[in-house]
This record gives C-alpha cells, structure tokens and sequence, in this order.
C-alpha cells in the first residue's frame, strides 16, 4: 500500500523520520521532494501518485496550513474513496489554522518545541520517539481498514 505525505519543506526532518517508520512496517511512502526529477511537470506527477495512493500523511504546522498544494491534496483524498479511513492528520507544530475538516479526525501529536525545527540533539532524539509512537499507530491502522 501506498502513503501519500503531505507537508511543508519546514517539516521535513519529522517527514523524513515518520516516513521512515511506516516504511519499516513494509508500506510504500511517496513524498513529492524525493519523487519529483528535473523537468517533470510536477502537477501531473503529484496527481498520479494521489491515484496511486490509498492513504494521506497531512504534517500540520504553521507553515503547511497556508499551502495550497497542501489543501488541494487533502481535498482530493477526502474526494476519493481510496483514502476512505485512511487519512491521517499529523500536527507537527502547534498551530491555529488546521482545515476544519480536519478536525473530524483523530489527529496525532508530535511534541516537537512550538515554532521550532528540529535542530539540536534532544529534540532529533524526541522527534525520532514521536515518529516511531506515530507510525506505529498509522500502521496498525492501515491494517485494520486494509
């Protein structure tokens, strides 16, 4: 099965961490920094790896929220019954501005320090516990809805 990870280029670092964690538990992880070549139109590759997908990753933070691309991918997958129970809210980041829908869903919680990236030792070593607690949690679900 395919994810699909949707986030902002701020949240890299836990993308890369959770990414790796679901991927262990032998799911496919597609992220558009890693799939996209030089030359590709972009739209239509984000497009085929949406149709290629059966679930949504959406890491939340201040700066996710204001993307576009962000909201048009989490409005595609509520649209399709691929993601049926298989979206997944991630906040990374304390912030006011979660899509509403959202709110519908459970939503899982890093506790990475408000309004900063994961830059020193203690918070890459937490931000790696959070990863693995959160695709755990992704994972076993997957299962139950597969």
């Amino acid at each position: 099965m395919q994810v699909f990870f949707s986030y902002s280029l701020a949240d890299r670092e836990f993308a890369l961490q959770l990414a790796k964690e679901i991927t262990s538990r032998g799911l496919r992880v597609w992220m558009s920094a890693d799939e996209l070549l030089p030359g590709e139109n972009p739209w239509l590759t984000i497009g085929k790896a949406l149709e290629d997908s059966h679930a949504l990753v959406v890491l939340l933070s201040p700066e996710s929220v204001k993307s576009e691309l962000l909201n048009s991918e989490l409005e595609y997958a509520l649209g399709n019954e691929n993601f049926r129970d298989r979206v997944f809210p991630v906040l990374v980041r304390p912030t006011k501005q979660i899509p509403w829908i959202l709110k519908e869903f459970e939503i899982y919680e890093a506790k990475i320090p408000a309004g900063r990236r994961i830059l020193k030792k203690f918070e890459i070593y937490e931000a790696k516990k959070d990863a693995g607690r959160i695709g755990t949690m992704i994972a076993e679900r997957l299962k139950q809805v597969a």
